[in-house]
């Protein structure tokens, strides 16, 4: 039947029959005497898929102990993260008002040579962050990490220190 309209003369008979009172014809494997879904010794592919979980499989209980935490999608987890921002951020606007790091800002843009302003610059984000944490102590370690990225900015590790020209 490789003729398209013998399929679709085929397809007209088969629905049309329960129009018509008359059943189809028992799919193989299916008997009037058999009719549920065990297959029959003369088909080759059983109707329904066999239970493909072993008993034991579904009888293991989980470990003891603690439950897992609940999985947090990711676009939570960076709502988070950005609360965590807002806040640092709030806690360094806190934090930059207070006099003694006005001070050692001035301090910072007194410096005379580029070392000695490196030199400050560590001392002032140093000072500036332990205030941040002193703020809000559950930023300590996002101001922790802040810190050290912006004090290796300032560092300079590919040259030799030199002496300190400019007294404290």
């Amino acid at each position: 039947m490789r003729n398209p309209r013998a399929y679709g003369t085929l397809l007209a008979i088969l629905l049309a029959l329960p129009a018509l009172g008359q059943d189809l014809p028992a799919a193989p494997g299916r008997s009037p005497e058999n009719p549920s879904n065990t297959p029959d010794a003369n088909t080759l592919i059983p109707e329904a898929p066999a239970n493909s979980i072993s008993p034991a499989a579904s009888t293991r209980k989980s470990p003891p102990g603690p439950s897992p935490t609940p999985k947090i999608s990711k676009t939570e987890a960076n709502i988070n993260q950005m609360r965590l921002g807002v806040r640092l951020h709030e806690a360094k606007t806190v934090a930059l008002r207070d006099p003694a790091i006005q001070e050692q800002m001035a301090w910072v843009e007194a410096a005379k040579t580029d070392e000695g302003k490196r030199e400050r610059l560590i001392k002032y984000y140093k000072m500036l962050y332990a205030r941040i944490v002193k703020i809000d102590g559950s930023l300590k370690a996002l101001a922790k990490e802040q810190q050290k990225g912006i004090i290796g900015s300032i560092e300079q590790k590919n040259i030799q220190k030199s002496v300190l020209i400019e007294p404290d």
